[in-house]
């Protein structure tokens, strides 16, 4: 998933949240949230602040703590869409998939072409069971953008856990036309064949996966599952 949105405020800014700026594009986000600390100690409403601090938890893995921080910056500018996003962001990865739906459609009706966002609210869904809906979210963005990849595989992905196989085939075909070397993607169609049992054709990919990866586990143990059902 694409990753959250810094400001940089309005060029006038207090030298500790320059400095902070400074260190999260440096990648040193303990040393940028010491700086945006000190900045809200002097500006406790200093929304780029918060909304800055927020992401640099989020790049730490601290997401509970990046949320009330963009709590922070909704508490004063609701209608703030970069801090909607980000919230939304982090409450994926702390699992509330259903208030991060909320959130990014929030920032959709702000940009109803956003296929960053709608992808992201995809993978909510899905995390929720919600396939169609995911399927919706991903045949959506592949209508704005038709060399999506990561969309076109959602597609086959999702097509795949609500049992419509076939059409699932079509979804990976096209991600595979896109990027041809991905060995995730061809797992994938290898295990909607083998659902198909379309046994022979699911070997075949299973091949080009470790060909492509040697290690990847899941596929050797699948061709071996295949090759016992296939005598």
């Amino acid at each position: 998933m694409e990753y959250m949105h810094f400001e940089s405020g309005s060029g006038n800014e207090p030298s500790w949240f320059s400095k902070g700026n400074e260190w999260a594009n440096l990648n040193k986000h303990e040393e940028a949230i010491f700086s945006y600390d000190k900045e809200l100690m002097q500006n406790p409403k200093h929304i780029d602040a918060w909304n800055n601090k927020g992401n640099s938890l989020s790049k730490l893995g601290m997401f509970e703590d990046a949320v009330f921080c963009y709590d922070k910056v909704l508490e004063n500018s609701p209608g703030h869409i970069q801090a909607m996003y980000n919230k939304a962001y982090a409450l994926t990865h702390i699992n509330r998939y259903t208030e991060s739906i909320f959130y990014y459609d929030k920032v959709l009706e702000n940009n109803p072409m956003d296929t960053e966002t709608m992808y992201n609210k995809g993978f909510s869904l899905s995390a929720l069971d919600k396939y169609g809906d995911a399927f919706n979210c991903y045949s959506k963005i592949v209508g704005i953008n038709p060399t999506h990849i990561n969309a076109w595989y959602n597609i086959g992905y999702t097509l795949m856990k609500l049992g419509r196989n076939t059409e699932a085939i079509d979804g990976i075909e096209k991600a595979l036309s896109l990027s041809p070397l991905d060995s995730g993607t061809w797992f994938l169609k290898a295990r909607v064949l083998e659902n198909l049992e379309r046994f022979d054709e699911a070997l075949d990919c299973l091949e080009r996966v470790i060909e492509l990866n040697p290690r990847y586990q899941n596929a050797l143990e699948m061709e071996v599952r295949i090759l016992k059902k296939n005598k």
